[in-house]
């Protein structure tokens, strides 16, 4: 049971991907996933579900992925927010990005309660309140502001990163961070 369902989503994460939440119908993804439609709605009633559930799988492996990579650091506070981007760039270039799907979610769904949208909101609303607990650790003066400004960098970085396919501009990103940190 648990196979079949990870077919499902690991074609609808790839197809999403590709030709945006909206674009890809269930066809293709039952086409992909090499199973009856049946099967499909068996695990998933609605596309909205599908959506939700990649979403979710996403959010945890980006999670665990950002967490790992962190444990694995010294302590200092500095260094951890200013990992986050060699996290991210390292897990784009071995082509396991995602994150163009939070954003994808949440420009393709304006609705406020869509339950996608809400979905890649829980993601941002996490990695910003990891970047202002951070942010505190490290005794900068504004940790909210800190932690906002982490997030666009963040944000906006994952967006160029997912439209050229370059993991460079982590780093481009990782040098305005320091200088975010310097003032």
């Amino acid at each position: 049971m648990g196979a079949v369902r990870d077919k499902l989503l690991d074609a609808a994460e790839e197809l999403f991907g590709h030709a945006g939440f909206r674009a890809a119908g269930i066809d293709a993804i039952i086409a992909r996933a090499g199973v009856a439609k049946m099967t499909l709605y068996k695990h998933f009633p609605s596309k909205d579900a599908l959506i939700v559930a990649v979403l979710e799988r996403l959010d945890a492996r980006r999670r665990a992925e950002v967490m790992d990579g962190l444990d694995r650091l010294e302590p200092s506070p500095v260094s951890r927010l200013l990992a986050l981007f060699d996290i991210l760039a390292a897990s784009a270039a071995q082509g396991r990005y995602r994150s163009g799907l939070f954003i994808a979610a949440l420009v393709e769904f304006p609705a406020a309660d869509h339950p996608g949208r809400v979905r890649a909101g829980a993601h941002a609303r996490w990695l910003e309140e990891l970047c202002h607990a951070m942010a505190q650790q490290a005794g900068v003066t504004d940790p909210v502001v800190l932690a906002s400004q982490w997030v666009s960098l963040l944000q906006g970085t994952s967006l160029q990163a997912a439209t050229t396919g370059q993991s460079a501009a982590f780093d481009t990103s990782k040098r305005l961070a320091r200088i975010i940190l310097d003032q």
